[in-house]
């Protein structure tokens, strides 16, 4: 008898090493407050499921976990359900469940479990925004808007460490901003119809608020409207099931660009740009020499192409190495076609200053003509991703 429970005591420990080793964004208890005049909570993550209660603007709730985009919550009067990400404000971003990705390579093929062995579900384009519900070693368990498509190896992903804001929209002339979270506040400036705001906090009926110039103040929740953002998968994610996604990037790339912006730091708008490969002329080694290939970071280059990887040479001490930095080149410039997000991975004798070194691929001992041509670009925008 003692064995047996011995034995029935050991397969339990086994099981919770098992299950406790994927990683579910959101597993935390965390407070939310309401910012629709009403939320209808649902019985499963779907919107045409079943409604089960409600919420109005200023409720708190609890959230006890995600699925994609939809939170898994529960109120003061115990209704247990699902809600749009997008219904509430979660004040500390740090405990926001819903982690969102972009992806960082040409073409990224999505998994049914975390295995690359496993069968294909399809591929994600350059620059898809993802939303990331769990973790498990060196995959993602990712979400398009409310669809779960599969495993993607973490490598492949940037994630994005600023806050996320929901949106609203005021609703009349002339709107008050205060000072303060009391009608009798200081006014401190007015704003018109249909501008919309972020909101950053919320008390006492008022909801803090970050307008499109960067200032801030409070407004009436009476007074504002939130604006729930249509998920569009062929503006924002080039997802293809069992398949190479075949798109035009040209105008969404764009789009995607500027929603990478608004949420990230400038560095700078006056980096030059230059580029390299592995050849003898650019980095002084022969194919099948030591550290041939490799970055100052380790990462080895041998064989990889310019998508394959997206790594740029930095001075570290205007960009710290291991950031994640979004590069633009001037709509007009040929160069724009190597826009895109990149990792601070490799610094090198040449790159001082606001300069950074964009590498393009491995051509062997030869060099790239593409290196050749490129030549040294200035007026180059930097963006800090994280």
């Amino acid at each position: 008898m003692r064995i047996r429970s011995a034995f029935v005591a050991m397969i339990m420990v086994i099981l919770c090493i098992i299950y406790t080793s994927v990683v579910v964004f959101g597993e935390e208890i965390t407070e939310a407050v309401v910012i629709d005049k009403i939320l209808y909570i649902h019985e499963k993550p779907q919107g045409n499921s079943k409604v089960i209660g409600s919420a109005g603007a200023g409720d708190r709730i609890s959230v006890l976990g995600n699925e994609g985009k939809w939170l898994k919550i529960s109120t003061e009067n115990g209704v247990h359900g699902w809600i749009s990400s997008q219904s509430v404000l979660i004040a500390d971003n740090s405990k926001n469940p819903i982690k969102e990705g972009i992806v960082n390579g040409d073409y990224l093929r999505v998994y049914e479990s975390p295995d690359s062995n496993s069968a294909p579900m399809g591929a994600l384009g350059f620059t898809s925004k993802v939303s990331i519900i769990a973790q498990q070693g060196t995959w993602f368990h990712v979400a398009i808007g409310d669809e779960i498509i599969g495993w993607v190896p973490v490598q492949h992903i940037t994630v994005t460490t600023t806050p996320i804001y929901p949106k609203a929209m005021v609703m009349e002339d002339k709107t008050e901003i205060k000072a303060e979270p009391t009608y009798n506040s200081d006014t401190i400036f007015e704003v018109e119809k249909s501008t919309t705001v972020l909101l950053k906090d919320y008390t006492a009926d008022y909801f803090h608020v970050i307008l499109p110039d960067g200032q801030e103040g409070w407004i009436d929740k009476y007074q504002m409207k939130t604006v729930h953002e249509v998920i569009d998968q062929k503006k924002n994610s080039y997802f293809s099931k069992y398949a190479a996604p075949q798109v035009d990037k040209s105008n969404s790339v764009n789009d995607v660009f500027e929603d990478i912006k608004k949420v990230s730091t400038l560095i700078g708008k006056d980096f030059t740009a230059t580029a390299y490969d592995l050849s003898i002329s650019s980095c002084g080694k022969a194919v099948g020499e030591k550290h041939r290939g490799f970055t100052s970071t380790g990462m080895d280059l041998n064989g990889k192409q310019w998508g394959d990887v997206m790594v740029v040479a930095v001075d570290s001490r205007e960009i710290s190495l291991g950031s994640r930095i979004l590069v633009l080149f001037e709509a007009d410039d040929w160069r724009s076609k190597y826009n895109g997000i990149y990792i601070a991975g490799d610094t090198g004798g040449g790159v001082k200053g606001r300069t950074i070194d964009i590498y393009l691929g491995d051509n062997g001992n030869k060099q790239l003509e593409e290196v050749k041509n490129f030549g040294r670009e200035k007026n180059v925008e930097i963006y800090l991703i994280d």
